[in-house]
């Protein structure tokens, strides 16, 4: 078990690199980069653990348990899309 988690010990490195060039590459200063680099790098570690969270939701509980709660969340945020784009409040120009 200890070997399988030590495969991944390259992982944070790459993500801190990942973002630092994504970052670099569509801004100028380093300020700005180090910044937009916090944040995408933010945006990745949340993606890679929620896809960690399905998969390993899937091993312990079931697809069909998994599947029923990732559909549920995605009608949730659907109705809400929904709800605020007939709902919301609009600006009158």
């Amino acid at each position: 078990m200890l070997f399988a988690a030590s495969i991944y010990w390259h992982l944070p490195l790459m993500l801190l690199v990942i973002s630092l060039v994504y970052s670099a590459t569509r801004h100028d200063e380093w300020d700005t980069i180090l910044i937009e680099a916090f944040r995408w790098g933010i945006r990745m570690f949340g993606f890679m653990l929620l896809v960690a969270g399905v998969l390993f939701g899937v091993k312990y509980l079931g697809f069909w348990v998994v599947g029923s709660i990732v559909l549920a969340v995605m009608a949730v945020f659907v109705a809400l899309y929904l709800f605020n784009l007939f709902f919301g409040s609009r600006k009158s120009s």
